[in-house]
């Protein structure tokens, strides 16, 4: 008979009764093991999503959150942002628009370690102090014509400060500058206080209010000033520095703040005057360091400005505390005066009058979006003011999963699961065969036994060959020898 290379296994059923159940079973757990375990490695597909807060994308939560890496296909990440350094930012209240001065990282030995770019992961600022608050005026008239008629006499307040966040490696400070010029070149500037209104962010609201009209009136005092004098000063350098203090040790409290135990800020200035400027400049410089004496009637040179030295310092206030407002500093140790009722109250009790007078002189300069009222808290009895952490707004890419078409998804759970299921299959066939089938092929044949011949010696059945379908050869087949 030919034999071809090729060979076939004959099969038989297992005499085993659990056989049959436990590979029933065990078939429909598995394929509903294999099906999860597909959909879970196979079944997702990942794609990129930009959003402003990574936090919140990576905590959703679904099924496949807290399995194994190794038996995801697909993982939920976010890229931090990168800030180069001198680009314009805000924060998640977008209310001042920031430039990043500097970035540093202190080493093991407490040196201060520039780097190029500031690396962000969506981290709360912290402990932000301001380091100085300075007014630039300037009433020459090569401004604009229609910035002249907003307001005679131009003037930036621009705020310095110092925050810090932590990181995986160490924390990480930055130096923000902040300018604020309601009626700079539309070039040059970037909107303030952009969603603010009197029931969201209403700190900010009051800040946005207050620093409109104070600044108005500065540069309407500073203008009024230098009316009666023949050589006017054309602009003036006005610096603020807040009295120093260490973070965590030492506490402002609320009567420092409204300068009531001592001036808050210590002051120091420049003015040039208007005597033939392109050849020499002929500067002025404040001789007294605080608002108590610059605007003291013993002052002589200052007199020339009277009530100019008050509307500074209560503008430079308004902008401090903006600043940590934005940047969410409010604690035992820094307490912010827009969130305190009283302390607001208090502050803005001469917004009324202020705004009246110059809605008089510029009605259309004054942006009419911000409240030109005294802050009462009986009138606003549900305001919320509170300070909340802030952070640098910017866009994230994440990776995130979506799950397949349908289609798709059947096709790939199908094929893995048949492989799956087959390579199963045949370890528990293996299984048997080895433990079970192979070992009761060594046992020795069992003896016959009948009740009836009880007593007399066993007769073993005699061997008979079998065919290689199992079945009894007859005599006459038997194989020969």
């Amino acid at each position: 008979m030919y034999q071809s290379f090729h060979a076939y296994h004959l099969t038989r059923p297992y005499p085993y009764r659990w056989f049959s159940p436990i590979a029933l079973m065990g078939g429909i757990l598995a394929t509903v093991a294999f099906s999860l375990l597909n959909v879970a490695s196979q079944g997702y597909t990942q794609y990129s999503n930009s959003t402003s807060n990574p936090n919140e994308t990576l905590a959703h939560r679904d099924w496949l959150t807290g399995w194994p890496s190794f038996l995801v296909g697909t993982e939920l990440t976010c890229q931090s942002s990168s800030f180069a350094l001198q680009s314009q930012i805000y924060t998640n209240n977008t209310a001042l628009p920031f430039r990043v001065k500097r970035v540093w990282r202190p080493d093991e030995d407490g040196e201060q370690i520039d780097m190029g770019v500031l690396e962000y992961y969506n981290q709360p600022l912290q402990q932000c102090n301001i380091t100085r608050i300075f007014t630039e005026l300037d009433i020459r008239t090569s401004r604009s014509s229609s910035r002249i008629a907003m307001m005679p006499v131009g003037g930036a307040v621009t705020g310095e400060t110092i925050c810090y966040f932590e990181t995986n490696d160490g924390r990480t400070y930055l130096e923000l500058m902040v300018i604020y010029d309601p009626v700079a070149s539309t070039q040059n500037s970037m909107r303030s206080f952009v969603y603010s209104n009197q029931t969201r962010q209403a700190n900010l609201y009051w800040a946005s209010s207050m620093m409109r009209y104070y600044w108005a009136d500065l540069m309407w005092k500073f203008a009024e000033a230098n009316k009666k004098w023949e050589n006017r000063w054309i602009n003036a350098n006005v610096e603020f520095r807040p009295k120093p203090f260490q973070t965590d040790k030492e506490t402002f409290t609320e009567n420092e703040i409204m300068d009531e135990d001592g001036d808050f800020f210590t002051v120091g200035c420049f003015l040039n005057r208007n005597v033939d400027p392109d050849v020499v400049a002929h500067f002025d410089f404040c001789s007294q360091n605080n608002i108590t004496d610059l605007d003291s009637k013993d002052t002589q040179k200052e007199l020339r400005m009277p009530d100019f030295w008050k509307s500074a310092n209560t503008l430079s206030k308004a902008m401090y505390f903006a600043i940590l407002a934005d940047l969410g500093r409010d604690d035992v140790h820094m307490p912010n005066l827009l969130s305190r009722p009283k302390l607001l109250e208090e502050f803005t009790r001469d917004l009324t009058k202020t705004a009246k007078d110059l809605d008089s002189a510029f009605s259309w300069g004054i942006n009419r979006g911000v409240s030109n009222t005294t802050f009462k808290s009986s009138d606003f009895p549900d305001v919320d003011l509170s300070v909340t952490p802030s952070v640098l707004s910017s866009k994230y890419l994440c990776k995130v999963r979506k799950l397949k078409s349908p289609l798709s998804l059947i096709i790939s759970v199908l094929v893995a699961d048949i492989v799956l299921l087959s390579s199963t299959w045949k370890a528990y066939v293996w299984t048997v065969d080895t433990f079970w089938v192979g070992k009761a092929a060594t046992l020795p044949p069992c003896p016959c036994y009948d009740p009836n011949t009880e007593g007399t010696d066993v007769v073993e059945e005699e061997s008979v060959p079998l065919n290689p379908l199992g079945q009894k050869l007859s005599p006459l087949e038997s194989p020969r020898p």
